[in-house]
C-alpha cells in the first residue's frame, strides 16, 4: 500500500514561506516618519549618510524665493505648494526638497499626506552627487518629475530622466507645463 505524500514545498532555508523582498525594495515608510528632527536640526539623511542642510547664500536663496512665487501662483486647485517639506522617501533617506507640489488632502491608501508629484531642487554650493542621489530616491519612491535649477558656474535648468538615470538640460525657451 502506498504512502499518502504532500505536496512538495520549496522554502528558502530558515524563512516561514512568507515572501522575500530584496533589500531596499520593501514597502516605503509613510513620508512623515522621519528619521531626523524637522525643524530642529538641520540635518537631512540620503541613502544612509547624514547631511547638513546648511542655510543658502544669495544665489540659492534668491532663485528659491523666485521658484516659490511663480509656483505659487500657477498650481492647480486641489493641489500646494511647499518650500524645504521634509519626506521620508526611503528606508535610509529623510529629506527635503527645496521647493514641490502636492495634491491637498489626506491620502487614503497612507492616512498621511500626499507625496509630492513635482520636485524642485536649487543647485548653488550643494554637491551634484547629493541632488542626483536625491533624484534617484526621490523618483523611485514615486515623485512624477524632478527638476534641478543650477544657479552658478553653468546657470541651467534640468529635469530628470529616468530613462537615462541623468539629468536633461531644458531649452531656455522652453515651458515646464503639468496638469
Amino acid at each position: 500500500m502506498d504512502e499518502p505524500r504532500r505536496g512538495y514545498s520549496l522554502k528558502a532555508p530558515g524563512t516561514s514561506g512568507s515572501p522575500l523582498r530584496l533589500p531596499g525594495r520593501g514597502p516605503f515608510p509613510p513620508v512623515d516618519e522621519h528619521l531626523v528632527v524637522p525643524e530642529l536640526t538641520r540635518d537631512e539623511m540620503i541613502g544612509g549618510r547624514r547631511v547638513v542642510a546648511s542655510p543658502a547664500q544669495p544665489p540659492h536663496a534668491t532663485k528659491q524665493t523666485d521658484l516659490d512665487y511663480v509656483l505659487r501662483a500657477h498650481v492647480t486647485p486641489g493641489y500646494t505648494a511647499a518650500t524645504d517639506l521634509l519626506t521620508r522617501h526611503d528606508q535610509d533617506s529623510d529629506f527635503a526638497s527645496d521647493t514641490c507640489i502636492f495634491k491637498d488632502g489626506v491620502d487614503p491608501a497612507t492616512g498621511t499626506r500626499y507625496l509630492e508629484e513635482i520636485a524642485f531642487e536649487i543647485v548653488s554650493e550643494q554637491n551634484e552627487r547629493n541632488v542626483t542621489e536625491k533624484a534617484l530616491r526621490m523618483h523611485r519612491r514615486g515623485v512624477r518629475r524632478i527638476f534641478a535649477i543650477w544657479v552658478e558656474e553653468d546657470p541651467r535648468v534640468c529635469e530628470w530622466s529616468a530613462e537615462t538615470q541623468s539629468w536633461q538640460t531644458l531649452e531656455p525657451a522652453s515651458k515646464i507645463e503639468d496638469p
